[in-house]
C-alpha cells in the first residue's frame, strides 16, 4: 500500500467517498497523476447533497475534460424529495389558508345575518 494516493502512477479509477474518512480534499490533487492520464476516471463521492467538497479547481477541470468525472452527493432522490417537500407544504399552506377562509366567512355570515335580522324586525311604537 502506498503511502500516498498522490504517488500511485498506474491508477486508472479513484472513486473517493468522503463519507467514510474525515479530511478534505488535498488541494494539490490536480496535480496527482491520475489527472495527467487519458483513460482515467475520478469519482468523488458525498453524502451532502446540497454542497460539494471539490474544489473550485477541480470541477472546473472536470468541466474541461471529459474524461474526467466528478459527482458529488447522490442526485438520484433529490428531485423527488424537493417535490414532495412543496407538495407537503402547498397542503399545509392551502389546509391554513382554508381554515381562515372558512372562519372569516362564518363571521361575516353571522354579522351580515343579524345585520338582515335587525333590519327586518318591524320598530316598536
Amino acid at each position: 500500500m502506498p503511502a500516498s494516493l498522490s504517488t500511485v502512477t498506474d491508477l486508472a479509477d479513484l472513486k473517493l467517498d468522503l463519507n467514510d474518512f474525515t479530511g478534505a480534499l488535498p488541494s494539490a490533487i490536480t496535480t496527482w497523476p491520475i489527472f495527467a492520464a487519458n483513460n482515467t476516471n475520478t469519482t468523488v463521492l458525498f453524502g451532502n447533497v446540497w454542497s460539494c467538497p471539490v474544489p473550485e479547481s477541480v470541477r472546473g477541470h472536470s468541466n474541461e475534460d471529459p474524461n474526467h468525472a466528478y459527482s458529488c452527493g447522490s442526485s438520484e432522490f433529490v428531485t423527488p424529495a424537493i417535490l414532495a417537500a412543496a407538495a407537503g407544504a402547498l397542503f399545509v399552506v392551502a389546509a391554513s389558508f382554508t381554515k381562515q377562509c372558512e372562519s372569516v366567512l362564518s363571521l361575516i355570515g353571522t354579522h351580515t345575518r343579524g345585520r338582515y335580522e335587525i333590519l327586518q324586525t318591524p320598530a316598536t311604537s
